[in-house]
C-alpha cells in the first residue's frame, strides 16, 4: 500500500475548503447587496442593510452546521452491524489506520445496485453509506478498493465540498431559488476528483485490478433506477 501517494496533499485539501468558504461570502455578499438596493428604495438603507446581512450570516451557519445531516436524512439507511458487516468494518479500519485518521460511521440503504458514496464534513469523522447489494457483489479486495476510494473523497474534503453544495441546493430550493443553486454546484463541483479518487484507490489497494473490476460490476447494473438520493456523492452511478 503506497501511502505516501494516498493521503491528499495539503493543496487539495484546502482548495476544497477555500470553496466551502468562497460559497459562504458570496451568499453574504449577494444578500448584502439585495438590502442595500431594498433599503435605497424605501430610504432606510442603515437599517434594512444590517438586516439583510444579519439573515445571510444566520443562512450561512444554518447550512453548515445542518449539512452532514441533511444529507444523510436524504440518502436514508440504518448504522451497519460489525457482526454482519465484519468485513466492511476491517477492510475501512485497516485502511485508516495506513493513514492514520479516524474511522467514519458506516451505514447501509436498501438497494440491490451497488451504492457506495461518502458524506462528510469539517470537524466529523464522516459516513461512508454502502447497499445490501454493494456487501453481496464485491469481494474484499474489490471492497478495499472502493473503501480506499471514498477515504480519499473524505480526506480531501471533496465530500465535504459536495455534502455542502447539497446541502445548499436544497434550502435555496426551498426559497424557490433552484436556478440559482444549480449554476452555483455546477461552478463548483469537479467530476475530475471522481477519476482522480479512483487513481488513489487503486494507490492504495494492494490489488490495483481490484478498482476496474468493482466498476464493472457496477457497469453491469446500468440504467436502473435507485431510490437514493444524492448520486453525486456515489463512487460509481447506473448512468455513467
Amino acid at each position: 500500500m503506497n501511502q505516501t501517494q494516498w493521503i491528499p496533499t495539503e493543496d487539495s485539501i484546502e482548495q476544497n475548503l477555500k470553496k466551502i468558504s468562497l460559497v459562504a461570502r458570496v451568499i453574504v455578499g449577494i444578500f448584502a447587496v439585495v438590502s442595500a438596493v431594498i433599503g435605497l428604495i424605501v430610504g432606510q438603507v442603515f437599517i434594512v442593510l444590517p438586516v439583510g446581512i444579519v439573515i445571510a450570516v444566520l443562512v450561512v451557519r444554518s447550512v453548515h452546521h445542518g449539512a452532514e445531516q441533511k444529507v444523510l436524512e436524504t440518502i436514508g439507511g440504518i448504522p451497519a452491524s460489525e457482526v454482519e458487516h465484519a468485513r466492511l468494518f476491517n477492510v475501512v479500519e485497516g485502511l485508516c489506520v495506513t493513514s492514520g485518521d479516524h474511522k467514519p460511521e458506516i451505514r447501509i440503504v436498501k438497494a440491490d445496485y451497488p451504492v457506495a458514496l461518502a458524506v462528510g464534513f469539517p470537524g466529523s469523522h464522516g459516513t461512508i453509506v454502502v447497499s445490501h447489494g454493494f456487501c453481496e457483489s464485491m469481494d474484499r479486495v474489490e471492497t478495499e478498493a472502493v473503501m480506499a476510494h471514498l477515504l480519499w473523497r473524505l480526506r480531501s474534503n471533496n465530500a465535504a465540498l459536495n455534502t455542502y453544495l447539497l446541502a445548499l441546493t436544497s434550502f435555496l430550493a426551498k426559497l424557490g431559488l433552484s436556478s440559482i443553486a444549480r449554476r452555483v454546484v455546477a461552478r463548483l463541483s469537479e467530476p475530475s476528483h471522481i477519476m482522480i479518487a479512483d487513481i488513489k484507490g487503486c494507490e492504495a489497494t494492494r490489488y490495483p485490478p481490484a478498482m476496474e473490476s468493482a466498476l464493472n460490476k457496477c457497469l453491469t447494473h446500468s440504467g436502473e433506477n435507485i431510490q437514493v438520493g444524492c448520486p453525486v456523492l456515489w463512487f460509481a452511478v447506473p448512468d455513467t
